[in-house]
């Protein structure tokens, strides 16, 4: 199913006891970057969500990684490495095409939010 904005994936993630998996794009309207993501967990925190962009910044996905998404998938992915990533994540990996040594800093706000975030119970 696609859904056209934050409000309503919200409502249906709420309402929908048969979710495999979200495809969270970050342009998402009213997403307002990776709050969504946030939102999004709080409501289903065992439910995969994945991140789908076009802003492939390590920067990025490392915070949405770090943030709960269960993988990163780059709107310039072929169609064999979207395929992998879904499968891998459905299998209960963490998808990222990030290379496993390549340091990435947050800035120390986005560091402070993630520290909160864990802080949190579901």
């Amino acid at each position: 199913m696609e859904i056209g904005d934050l409000e309503s994936a919200k409502a249906f993630i709420h309402s929908s006891t048969d979710i495999d998996l979200v495809l969270l794009d970050l342009s998402l309207n009213g997403i307002g970057g990776l709050t969504g993501l946030i939102s999004l967990r709080a409501l289903q925190p065992l439910i995969p969500i994945v991140i789908v962009s076009a802003t492939d910044a390590p920067v990025t996905i490392r915070a949405a990684l770090e943030l709960g998404a269960s993988g990163f998938i780059s709107k310039s992915a072929s169609p064999d490495q979207i395929r992998d990533a879904v499968s891998a994540i459905l299998d209960g990996e963490i998808w990222s095409p990030l290379i496993a040594n390549e340091e990435v800093e947050l800035d120390p706000e986005m560091v402070e939010l993630i520290r909160c975030m864990r802080r949190l119970t579901p």
